[in-house]
């Protein structure tokens, strides 16, 4: 006959001694540290430089390693700081390259002893000087060819979705054979455009009266800003294509509203038309910097004042008269909602 089991608890007893809390040393605060977390993006191609995009997790500096053997990265650019008020993204310019010359590079933290592994590589454009010869080529021609496409609609609803596949052919089929790209416009189709400057400090891990003075006067832009983000991390086969292939920039409508009209047009109040600024300044954070512009003025933000009865425009944090007034064409007062940068049809 089977005996009955028989359960043990086992109970211990622990005593630990604690002593005084200022002997326990307090934790340093909690910092993730530094990374890549967008890019690299190629542009400002010429034949002795090349451009080199990345955005970082928080502010703080980035170089890029460069050599003419994809295992030997032995140069290194000069380091460009990353800064809130543009998304923590900056661009290095890397200059003195030699012409019709391959090389490979890598985006680097340099506070990190390890490597990113986010490069590619990349050839610089023949020049006149290293073509010419005295006998076939006096003038010192050459050919060069490029890519040109315009629209990138990931969306689902409206587009063949994030995979994007144009972008593997051409990465398989004609990515040795061209130079450079040029998209012109429609890069980015309107979605998380609603993004607010809350979400973006807490992403940040700021406090909400930390953020930028630009979010401050501009809170849709941090909507413009996760635009892109959100192409360049599900889009896979475009984010490869621009570590790979420098690109040149146009901006359309979906860079900023889509079917923005009139924003040039003295007088008209229309939501769509005074975003184009907000759209304009995501553009230059992340893609418009490619392109060497004949003005030198950035985008100018402020909060005005007027008094009843002048047409004087007030502005305690401006010195008009440090403005290069012939860089500047319109002046656009902001819609102000949330859903100033939404598309709603």
């Amino acid at each position: 006959m089977p005996r009955p089991g028989v359960v043990l608890l086992l109970c211990g007893v622990f005593v630990s001694a604690v002593g005084p809390a200022a002997d326990v040393p307090k934790p340093p605060p909690f910092q993730d540290e530094n990374m890549i977390t967008h890019g690299p993006i190629l542009g400002r191609l010429s034949s002795d430089g090349i451009g080199v995009w990345a955005r970082t997790l928080r502010p703080g500096p980035f170089t890029v390693l460069y050599g003419t053997a994809r295992d030997q990265l032995d140069q290194s650019s000069e380091a460009v700081v990353t800064t809130r008020d543009h998304d923590n993204t900056g661009w290095v310019h890397i200059t003195g390259l030699q012409p019709n010359t391959e090389y490979f590079y890598e985006v680097k933290n340099p506070e990190s002893t390890g490597r990113s592994g986010r490069g590619g590589s990349f050839r610089t454009l023949p020049d006149a000087d290293s073509m010419k010869d005295a006998e076939l080529n006096p003038k010192g021609l050459f050919n060069f060819s490029f890519e040109f496409a315009c629209g990138n609609n990931q969306n689902p609803r409206h587009g063949i979705g994030p995979a994007l596949p144009t972008f593997a052919t051409m990465l398989r089929e004609i990515k040795d054979d061209v130079h450079f790209a040029i998209l012109n416009g429609d890069w980015l189709y309107e979605v998380r455009r609603d993004y607010s400057p809350q979400q973006w400090a807490a992403q940040q891990g700021i406090a909400d009266d930390e953020v930028p003075e630009i979010l401050k006067i501009a809170p849709t832009l941090t909507g413009v800003w996760e635009n892109y983000k959100f192409f360049l991390d599900q889009g896979e086969n475009l984010s490869h294509w621009h570590r790979e292939v420098p690109s040149y920039f146009t901006y359309d409508d979906h860079e900023c509203l889509n079917d923005i009209w009139g924003t040039g047009s003295i007088g008209l109040r229309d939501r769509r038309a005074v975003f184009r600024d907000i759209g304009v300044q995501a553009w230059y954070d992340y893609l418009g910097w490619s392109n060497p512009v004949p003005f030198s003025s950035p985008v100018h933000f402020g909060r005005g004042t007027f008094q009843a009865g002048s047409d004087v425009l007030t502005d305690d944090s401006t010195d008009f008269t440090q403005m290069k007034w012939s860089d500047y064409n319109n002046l656009h007062v902001h819609w102000g909602l949330p859903n100033a940068g939404v598309n709603d049809n």
